[in-house]
């Protein structure tokens, strides 16, 4: 998710030049270990209000302490392990008033500088470019670390300009970020667009064609949000007015290598437990999801049925989602809490990091 890559960007794979004097941003230094504990709970109700009408709308509201936790089993323990191995010195002293900066950049944080100028007093990599890294934070100056290649670990490689090969945002030149694997300026509304993450804050790329590969155009919600109650609609093309739900009536066609036509139309929301059909957003009440649809097999009504808690039956698999209560996984068919590094695994799915390595959660490095 943007937000979360944000924090990373913003704070601890910046490359730096240098720690500054011993003035703190308030509230004092700031221990290494308190660090993500600290960035998530000043920039947590920020990030919320960040396209916070999306989010609602589609059902996704931004989990801080998932965040958090997946924060700090990936990107931070790399920074972690770069401090312990004396590629990157921290000062605490300095924390709080990088956070200060980050959160003054409100939610135009993809169109700024990768860093805010103070943050690079808190961070100082000490890694030359050319040199080996696992994260950008131990390069220094501008330069980001560059993973792209078979070897590990990656090199220190100065930021691309527009029109360069990206993974992520931190590959990127100041306000320009990785867009369909390139960099470039983000999208504003009315431009072109293949993807939410091409678009400015705030706003989706409605009208994409997904079939045909057509670009769709980056507009604010309520640009989308016009369809009255049994009108025609198309999920990212003509979204349903108020608390109604884009219902997916039928499919029909899609043989002989036809492309299958979907029937969609705006209804009201049902009550709790009551019959419902795949929706988006979904049209049961708030901690439940329409349980037993599968569109691909043709099975477009289910029932309002509650989110699984930990150690409940889950739909593993399933192209709408699990069914699971927020923060949980679904891993062979039962709702769990993602495990933190170090705790047993079998499965990816089942660690914060999205890495199990011979029987444990690990950060996601190259072995």
């Amino acid at each position: 998710m943007r937000a979360i890559r944000f924090w990373l960007l913003a704070v601890l794979t910046a490359g730096s030049v240098g720690c500054g004097d011993d003035s703190g941003g308030g509230g004092g230094p700031v221990a290494i270990d308190d660090l993500p504990e600290a960035l998530f709970a000043t920039l947590c109700p920020q990030l919320e209000r960040c396209g916070a009408d999306v989010a609602t709308y589609f059902g996704r509201p931004f989990d801080c302490a998932g965040g958090q936790a997946q924060f700090t089993n990936t990107d931070f323990a790399l920074f972690d392990a770069a401090i312990d191995g004396g590629t990157v010195r921290y000062n605490g002293d300095r924390a709080n008033a990088c956070i200060a900066a980050i959160a003054a950049q409100g939610c135009e944080f993809d169109r700024v500088q990768r860093v805010p100028a103070v943050c690079r007093e808190a961070v100082e990599g000490t890694i030359a470019e050319d040199g080996p890294c696992h994260t950008g934070a131990e390069c220094t100056g501008e330069s980001y670390c560059d993973t792209s290649g078979m070897t590990c670990p990656g090199a220190c490689s100065p930021r691309e300009p527009a029109g360069e090969i990206c993974q992520d945002n931190d590959w990127c030149q100041d306000g320009l970020s990785c867009r369909d694997g390139m960099c470039g300026m983000l999208a504003d509304a009315g431009d072109a667009c293949n993807g939410e993450d091409d678009c400015a804050p705030g706003l989706l790329c409605g009208n994409m064609l997904v079939m045909d590969g057509s670009p769709g155009t980056c507009r604010a919600l309520s640009a989308l949000t016009t369809a009255a109650e049994g009108a025609s609609c198309t999920p990212l093309m003509t979204l349903c007015q108020g608390a109604l739900s884009c219902a997916l009536l039928s499919i029909t066609g899609g043989g002989g290598g036809a492309d299958p036509v979907f029937d969609f139309e705006c209804q009201q929301p049902v009550a709790s437990g009551a019959a419902c059909r795949v929706a988006i957003p979904d049209a049961c009440p708030s901690g439940e999801f329409c349980a037993g649809t599968d569109p691909e097999a043709g099975m477009l009504m289910g029932t309002c049925t509650p989110l699984s808690t930990a150690g409940e039956a889950c739909e593993g698999g399933h192209p709408l989602g699990s069914g699971c209560e927020a923060g949980l996984v679904c891993v062979s068919d039962v709702c769990r809490e993602p495990q933190n590094n170090g705790e047993t695994c079998v499965m990816d799915v089942e660690c914060y990091s999205g890495r199990c390595a011979t029987g444990m959660c690990a950060a996601p490095t190259c072995d």
